[in-house]
């Protein structure tokens, strides 16, 4: 009988404002958030003001926008093009279009905005009101290291619509928050339960996390997410210092629920236990998993 795969990953955007690393504490991974400086672990990059935000400052509805990524490709956009693919148009002018794009594989609740102009900007969004871990790509993640978001994904769409490179313009992808305009810092970290077949009928996996008094913390949300094809009396739990935040039942197919943390899961130089557990009314079969992705937003 082979023993349940199991994942914790960290993808991490801020630069050089903190130290953020797994520790094994307990036999459970150790997410601690720290200000002093950066680890090797994940991927870094800043939380930065777009450079467009002056000069598109009517156009682009950045009192509506939360977090952001972000891009200008060099050359002219042809925005009949970006309309053929969208979902809806939210707004369009003189040398710009906004409206929501269709990613396969998430919810319709996830499907990001999209702003485009005819100078070469391209900014996939979600609204303020919505929940940063939004940006987790539950589709095709099957562990390990996250190389991508829900944002990406949707700059790659539209780039391959528009028939760019999106290699040429990976790199000088951006991402942003027009609520929390002063954070510099996004840790994404995710853990993950993918029972081989045959194992047990319960399977549970935890990590701790920590936010010292020094770091100041716009805002932490998660994403609970669960894949079932082939039953339906399958639970999954999410609970946050022994505190259930999220159960999702009886579900086929695939089914997320997203939230904020309350302030009681969130005092400073404090260890935290996140914790996700699937009970099944069998044996596991390889279809299943569950998730669980934190996203903190700080400075």
């Amino acid at each position: 009988m082979k023993k349940k795969t199991k994942f914790t990953s960290l993808f991490l955007i801020g630069a050089f404002l903190l130290m953020s690393y797994i520790l094994i504490y307990t036999n459970q991974p150790f997410l601690k958030l720290n200000k002093n400086s950066i680890t090797d672990e994940g991927n870094f990059l800043s939380l930065v003001t777009p450079a467009f935000a002056q000069s598109i400052d009517e156009t682009f509805p950045g009192d509506e926008a939360g977090i952001s990524a972000y891009v200008n490709v060099g050359q002219s956009i042809d925005l009949d093009k970006v309309k053929e693919v969208l979902q809806g148009v939210e707004a369009e002018g003189d040398g710009y279009i906004i409206g929501i794009l269709e990613l396969e594989g998430l919810p319709e609740e996830q499907y990001p905005h999209l702003y485009v102009n005819n100078d070469g900007w391209i900014v996939t969004y979600y609204s303020k009101y919505a929940p940063t871990s939004l940006i987790m790509q539950w589709s095709g993640y099957d562990g390990g290291t996250i190389t991508s978001t829900t944002l990406e994904d949707a700059i790659i769409k539209i780039s391959l619509t528009l028939r760019i490179s999106y290699s040429a313009i990976q790199g000088n992808i951006e991402y942003y928050h027009f609520l929390y305009s002063d954070a510099t810092t996004l840790v994404l970290t995710v853990d993950t339960i993918q029972p081989e077949d045959g194992t047990g009928t319960k399977h549970t996996d935890s990590f701790i996390f920590s936010i010292p008094a020094d770091v100041l913390c716009y805002e932490t949300s998660w994403l609970h997410y669960v894949r079932n094809f082939e039953r339906t009396s399958s639970d999954s739990t999410v609970a946050i210092d022994d505190e259930e935040i999220s159960v999702i039942r009886g579900v086929v197919g695939e089914h997320q629920v997203n939230g904020i943390m309350k302030d009681a899961h969130l005092i400073p130089d404090r260890a935290h236990t996140v914790s996700i557990e699937i009970d099944m009314d069998g044996y596991a079969r390889d279809t299943e998993s569950v998730g669980i992705a934190v996203a903190f937003v700080y400075q």
